[in-house]
């Protein structure tokens, strides 16, 4: 089991903070068919990871915290319906979003 997934299944799928004042990462709606929005600190960069932990996006939150994600890859390619789990920042600030058919 890669890292990511280790850290996500101990903190219980709860997005964590490190004690700042930055938002969680929040995901809706979830579970999703066409588009989730993403929301979080302001300018987090924020990697979706799927469940082998191989990343398949990276985006980055804009000045209000919040980001759309069409359920793409970074090749513009639609990723598989599944669980797939988001990490902002360097922070341990962790999500998961399912993508259903």
């Amino acid at each position: 089991m890669s890292r990511l997934l280790l850290q996500v299944f101990q903190q219980g799928f709860a997005a964590a903070c490190d004690g700042g004042t930055d938002a969680p990462l929040r995901v809706t709606p979830n579970p999703f068919r066409t588009a989730a929005r993403i929301t979080g600190p302001a300018a987090a960069r924020v990697a979706i990871h799927d469940l082998s932990g191989r990343r398949r996006r990276t985006a980055l939150l804009d000045e209000r915290g919040s980001f759309v994600w069409d359920g793409r890859d970074d090749a513009g390619q639609r990723v598989a319906p599944g669980i797939y789990f988001l990490r902002a920042g360097t922070a341990a600030r962790l999500a998961r979003v399912v993508r259903i058919e």
